[in-house]
């Protein structure tokens, strides 16, 4: 059985005053004793289609090849002023365990080639929550694989500094 989870993020990434939209399309296919995967036949990545004047047109989009994205979140995670995007990945090529990306936005559309990853596992979901004045910008994924007994989900918090984001 398969179970569809198509995500959209709206918001201003390249500062021109319209609003932008970033779809990811991901599909979980389920074994008959539970085993959770990516389907890669219905993997489609994430597309970025550009707000303008008369809204959205197909023609101004960008796609990310990021393969098994489930979801993004949009936010100033480096206090440049810029918007930043943060792209859950669900799935390694062979593993569950992955890295996750944030692509650090310069402006004009522009992701400078600079990413940082953070280590996730079955990550179908990530936020962004906005600096204030005692806490920097935070981006928080959701795990839904790598449990331990119980089936616990193990919560790994990884603090933003200038330097990026670190598991130490």
């Amino acid at each position: 059985a398969a179970s569809d989870v198509y995500k959209r993020e709206v918001g201003d990434l390249d500062r021109d005053g319209h609003r932008d939209l970033v779809l990811t399309g991901f599909e979980i296919s389920r074994a008959d004793g539970g085993e959770a995967g990516a389907a890669d036949e219905a993997d489609t990545g994430v597309h970025i289609l550009w707000g303008g004047p008369a809204g959205f047109d197909a023609s101004r989009s960008t796609a990310i090849g990021i393969p098994h994205a489930s979801a993004t979140a949009i936010g100033d995670l480096d206090s440049d002023g810029q918007p930043d995007l943060a792209i859950a990945v669900y799935q390694g090529e062979n593993v569950t365990r992955s890295e996750s990306v944030i692509l650090f936005g310069e402006g004009n559309r522009d992701w400078g080639g600079e990413k940082q990853t953070v280590r996730t596992e079955g990550a179908i979901h990530v936020a962004i929550a906005p600096a204030t004045r005692t806490r920097p910008a935070r981006a928080v994924f959701c795990n839904s694989l790598g449990g331990s007994l119980r089936e616990q989900v193990p919560l790994l918090l990884y603090w933003g500094g200038p330097q990026g984001f670190s598991p130490e």
